[in-house]
């Protein structure tokens, strides 16, 4: 036998200690554990003898396990500790599969206690399974460590020990810059952080990260105009002091299109809670990393059910279907506040228009309400014009505004006299300013729905001075009338949420056919815009029409701006319009949908704009799919 040493230091160390073990010439099975009494006068200590196939990590975590885990809270004093690293030559090693290089480890192990010898003596058949273990793969030994408790820079140590594992199993994607994303998370992550969260926890977002970032980059190298995103959900469990918290870890990258777009922690929840309402995010699980250009961002946060109990594998894969769609439609965009005083012409030219329309003591008041503000506290403010006969035994407006009736507040600025009811009844004009919060009316897309805010400051006010006339709302209200017979329809049979509804029925155009058309025909339109919908990602671009008693509907989806700017300009060409031609244009995420209804029971016309669309070889480009 002739072993080939990494140092001539060591030969004689290696020698002595290896003629221990080979017995004829052989090597014993790996790894190999002996232990035995070493006694140095009068008080003895315990040495260590271990072989094992050469690992990279195993010397660390031989120490570690001895030293700081062989007794349970006292550490254990090592005055001897040597580890070196040997290969024996080819024809001592039989066979071409046989490794070919090994670690030896030799320690001296207690300072002589006998208490101690007596407690290591006790701990030994499970410290040597633990070392057998621990030298099998570097997972066991990770696990074993951490089990017992990692400090901050050995969980660094172990995750870094991953991600070089990961560079060698993926060399053509992984590179040195996993690393560096590695030292990025250590460093912005609180100590608290990764001190409840495994190791193998920590190697996931660190590669998760490293994975979105690098696919993204790459997309929006390839289509920067498009939005891209990545989500990922994994079940976690986090270390408390009162035992084990099972949680849902959620892994989210996705590109920016403008500079004020923002997502954050509060929208992640509120998309999450549409598939699983009640979770509740844990708190300081925010995790938020962005790349150098601002272009990209990772977000990662973990969320809990109120229970405490786990999450089940149908709610992770509904999650998993429904969260970027439902992320999507959370992102904010900022906007600028609007500087625009008020214009006191327009308030004194409404005055004299609402002076007019009161004319007998019975009518109604009459009011104009308008958006004037947001304030930087949340607050939106609006402008409200009134002219009301002033009975015998009503109220003044500085008197009736005072009453504690309305949780809105309705400051009234001036209060005048602008003419009398057969010289009988004065007309009483008030100029009021009333305030609103605006968490109450943001949509998921975090936009103002002013008009909800401006229906619920109109009933408010009903509820103080009685019924009113909205002399600028009538045809909102018609339109809101119709949206809600539409919603009702359409809601119950395709089960879209509001938002999506909202989204749809406000694309129509003109304007007046969100108030004139039938809701039964804005339903046919919409069932098609769901069947695409069931279809999506199959095709880059689809359509379907459908001829009915009422009329012809078209609907397209469109991704290829070019295809859709042909299509607009064919139909355009048609000259044909409001009321015999209705329009949708519908922007939803990286789809836009084209819809035409055209409200004829002519079979000409209809033929015309069939031949039309048959123009432009559409249906070759996306596959026939019309009724």
């Amino acid at each position: 036998m002739r072993a080939c040493y990494p140092s001539f230091l060591y030969k004689d160390v290696i020698e002595q200690a290896l003629s221990s073990l080979l017995e004829k010439g052989k090597i014993p099975a790996l790894p190999f554990v002996k232990w035995q009494i070493v006694h140095e006068g009068s008080s003895k200590k315990l040495s260590l003898l271990f072989l094992t196939v050469q690992r990279s990590y195993i010397t660390k975590f031989v120490y570690n396990l001895i030293s700081r885990f062989a007794i349970l809270g006292k550490r254990v004093d090592i005055p001897l500790f040597f580890s070196g690293e040997f290969a024996f030559s080819e024809a001592f090693l039989q066979g071409p599969d046989v490794e070919k290089r090994f670690t030896l480890i030799e320690a001296v192990l207690g300072k002589g206690d006998p208490q101690e010898m007596e407690t290591l003596m006790q701990a030994l058949p499970s410290l040597e399974e633990q070392l057998r273990l621990g030298a099998l793969s570097f997972f066991h030994a990770s696990r074993l460590l951490e089990v017992k408790g990692l400090t901050l820079d050995e969980k660094a140590a172990v995750v870094q020990e991953r991600m070089a594992k990961w560079m060698q199993r993926a060399p053509h994607f992984y590179d040195s810059d996993l690393f560096e994303q590695m030292q990025e998370f250590f460093l912005l992550s609180s100590d608290g952080f990764k001190a409840c969260r495994k190791t193998r926890h920590l190697s996931w977002m660190v590669i998760l990260f490293y994975t979105f970032f690098k696919r993204l980059k790459e997309k929006n190298e390839e289509e920067p105009r498009r939005r891209h995103l990545y989500f990922k959900c994994l079940p976690a469990a986090l270390q408390t002091p009162l035992g084990e918290k099972r949680v849902l870890a959620l892994f989210l990258g996705m590109n920016f299109l403008g500079e004020r777009e923002l997502f954050e922690e509060r929208h992640f929840l509120k998309a999450v809670q549409l598939t699983l309402p009640g979770v509740l995010c844990v708190k300081g699980s925010e995790y938020v990393s962005r790349d150098r250009e601002k272009e990209s961002q990772t977000l990662y946060v973990e969320v809990e059910k109120e229970s405490g109990c786990g999450f089940t594998q149908e709610e992770m894969r509904a999650l998993q279907r429904a969260l970027p769609e439902d992320a999507l439609r959370h992102i904010e965009h900022l906007v600028s506040p609007i500087f625009m005083p008020r214009n006191e012409e327009e308030v004194m030219r409404n005055i004299l228009i609402l002076k007019e329309q009161v004319r007998f003591a019975r009518d109604l008041p009459h009011v104009i309400l308008s958006f004037d503000h947001q304030s930087d506290q949340e607050d939106l403010y609006f402008t409200l014009v009134m002219v009301r006969p002033l009975l015998p035994g009503s109220l003044e407006a500085f008197q009736l505004f005072k009453s504690d009736k309305s949780s809105f507040e309705f400051l009234p600025e001036r209060v005048k006299w602008v003419g009398m009811i057969r010289n009988k009844y004065p007309k009483e004009a008030s100029v009021l300013k009333t305030r609103v919060k605006k968490s109450a009316f943001l949509r998921d897309d975090r936009s103002l729905d002013l008009y909800r805010a401006r229906q619920r400051i109109l009933n408010e006010l009903e509820g103080i001075v009685g019924e009113v006339r909205d002399f600028n709302g009538g045809m909102m209200a018609k339109q809101r009338e119709n949206f809600y017979t539409f919603k009702k329809e359409a809601g119950s049979a395709c089960g879209y949420d509001d938002f999506l509804l909202e989204n749809f029925f406000y694309s129509l155009f003109p304007i007046e056919a969100r108030t004139l058309l039938s809701p039964s025909l804005i339903c046919t339109l919409f069932s098609l815009f769901c069947s695409l919908r069931e279809k999506r990602g199959l095709l880059k671009n689809q359509g379907q029409c459908r001829e009915e008693k009422e009329g012809l509907f078209a609907l397209f989806e469109i991704q290829d701006k070019s295809l859709q700017t042909r299509v607009s300009a064919l139909v355009k060409r048609l000259n044909l319009s409001w009321p015999l031609l209705a329009t949708l244009h519908l922007k939803l995420f990286d789809s836009t949908y084209l819809g035409y209804l055209l409200i004829t029971e002519e079979k000409k016309s209809r033929k015309l704009f069939l031949e039309a669309l048959s123009e432009l070889d559409f249906w070759s480009l996306i596959g026939k799919n019309s009724h």
